[in-house]
C-alpha cells in the first residue's frame, strides 16, 4: 500500500491476487506509472491490475495484460482523474463495468491501445464517469456482453475524439464502438468505426 503520491518506474506486477481490491497494487493517493507491466493479476472486487483508491492516475508506456476482477476495472480502477500516454490494455476482464479501465472522473488519453478487453456490463474497453478526451487511440475487439459501449462508455460528461480507431467492438445493447450518456460528443479528423452499433 502507498499512503502518499508515488512514482513507480519499470517494475512488473506479475500474478498477484487479493480477495479485495488492487490485485497487482493498491494505492491510496496520486500515482505515476512509467514503463510498468501488470500481468495476470486478479482482484475479487475492483482493479485487477491496480486500484487507485483516492488519487489521480498518471501512466506513461504502461501495459495491463490479462488482469481480472470481480467488479469494476479489470485492468485498472481509479476514483479520480486519469492521464494516459501510450501503453496498452489487452485481454483484461471485469465482471461488473470497465473491462480494461474504470474511472469515476475525467480521462485524458493519447496513443493508448485497448484490445480484447471484456466486461459483463458497460464499457468493454473503458468506463469513464467524466469529461473524456481521446487522441490517437485504438479500440479493437472489446466486448460489453450485457451492457453498452463495447469500446468505451462515458456515463456523464463530454467526449472529444480525434484520430482514434474503433474496430470490431461489441455491445449487447447500445454503442458497439462508443456510447455517451448525458453528455456532448465531438469527433475530429478521421474516425474508423466498424462495429459502432450492436452486432
Amino acid at each position: 500500500d502507498t499512503r502518499a503520491g508515488s512514482w513507480i518506474t519499470a517494475p512488473a506486477f506479475l500474478g498477484y491476487s487479493t480477495v479485495d481490491s488492487g490485485g497487482g497494487a493498491w494505492v491510496d493517493l496520486n500515482v505515476w506509472l512509467t514503463d510498468c507491466l501488470f500481468l495476470f493479476n486478479d482482484a475479487g472486487w475492483n482493479g485487477g491490475g491496480i486500484d487507485v483508491e483516492s488519487g489521480d492516475l498518471t501512466m506513461v508506456g504502461t501495459d495491463f495484460i490479462s488482469n481480472t476482477c470481480g467488479n469494476y476495472g479489470g485492468g485498472a480502477h481509479a476514483y479520480l482523474d486519469a492521464d494516459l500516454t501510450d501503453g496498452s490494455f489487452v485481454g483484461n476482464e471485469a465482471e461488473g463495468y470497465g473491462g480494461g479501465l474504470y474511472l469515476y472522473q475525467a480521462l485524458r488519453a493519447s496513443g493508448t491501445q485497448f484490445i480484447r478487453n471484456w466486461t459483463a456490463g458497460y464499457g468493454g474497453g473503458v468506463f469513464a464517469d467524466g469529461d473524456t478526451s481521446l487522441s490517437g487511440l485504438l479500440f479493437d475487439d472489446n466486448y460489453a456482453r450485457d451492457g453498452e459501449g463495447g469500446g468505451i462508455y462515458v456515463d456523464a460528461g463530454s467526449l472529444f475524439i480525434t484520430s482514434t480507431q474503433f474496430i470490431s467492438n461489441y455491445a449487447g445493447y447500445y454503442g458497439g464502438g462508443a456510447n455517451i450518456y448525458q453528455g456532448d460528443t465531438s469527433l475530429v479528423e478521421r474516425i474508423r468505426r466498424p462495429g459502432a452499433g450492436r452486432k
